[in-house]
This record gives C-alpha cells, sequence and structure tokens, in this order.
C-alpha cells in the first residue's frame, strides 16, 4: 500500500514514520495514543497494528528522532530537534509551525482551491441557504474592498 504524507511518496511505512512525527510535534504520547490519534485522524479506516508502531518508535528512538520519557507512569514518545526537522523537510513547514499561508500568493491558492470546493458542492446539488448566501456576498463585497 502507497501513502502520500508531505511532499514525500512511499511506501506506507514511511508515512507512518511522517505521521509519527507529525503527531508527536505537540507533545508526548504513548504508543496506544499514537494508534489511537492515526485511527482518528483516518476516521477509522486505519489503525496500525502494535506491530509496527512499538517497532518504529523504538527505531525512531534509536536514529535520535524521538526520545523516550515518562508521563504519568507510562512510557511515552517525544519529539526531538532532529526529528523536529525531519517533519519540517518532510512536510515542507518553516521552523515557527504555523499553520495556513505565509505568502500572499499561497493565500490566494487556497481561496482559489475553496471556492472551487464550493462551485464544486453547488454543482453537485447542494443548495445555498440564506446564511451561507449572506456570508458569500459579505466575501464578495470584503474581496471588492481590497481591489479598490
Amino acid at each position: 500500500m502507497w501513502l502520500r504524507f508531505g511532499r514525500r511518496c512511499g511506501h506506507l511505512s514511511r508515512g507512518l514514520r511522517t505521521l509519527v512525527l507529525y503527531l508527536l510535534r505537540g507533545r508526548p504520547r504513548t504508543g496506544m495514543e499514537v494508534i489511537n490519534a492515526v485511527e482518528e485522524m483516518t476516521f477509522g479506516f486505519w489503525r496500525p497494528s502494535p506491530g509496527s508502531i512499538y517497532p518504529l518508535l523504538k527505531r525512531m528512538v534509536a536514529e535520535g528522532l524521538l526520545e523516550a520519557v515518562e508521563v504519568d507512569g507510562r512510557q511515552a514518545y517525544r519529539l526531538t530537534e532532529k526529528g523536529r526537522r525531519e517533519l519540517e523537510d518532510s512536510l515542507g513547514y518553516d521552523p515557527l509551525w504555523r499553520p495556513g499561508p505565509r505568502t500572499l500568493r499561497e493565500a490566494l491558492g487556497e481561496l482559489e482551491a475553496n471556492v472551487e470546493y464550493i462551485v464544486d458542492m453547488v454543482a453537485s446539488g447542494e443548495r445555498l441557504g440564506e446564511e451561507e448566501r449572506k456570508a458569500l456576498k459579505k466575501l464578495v463585497e470584503r474581496l471588492e474592498a481590497v481591489l479598490g
């Protein structure tokens, strides 16, 4: 099975490695918490087995990407600086960890993608209610003001 996650495309285990780094970016987690988080993120489509998670966590500790720490009497794993750098490289993030666009061009790209999504939804039969119409009109007015 193949998985695309970030800029790299590779075997599922490579994607799992990146996903583990991503999940640990905010706080330490136990192996079971990682398994549950992957299942939650994939809406139940994928629940990695303990036989894939725990050996991967041990390898990542040996590589210096993670460190084992104790949290509430349980072994958990925390991202190291080396792991953070690998995650940045894998996902193309900058060290500031800011979500969302960083430039006007990126913001316009996201806006265009969202407009395309709305157009597709309406074309597939989704109806715009009065609230949605008001919100869209307000956005159009704001964009027209930007254009001058």
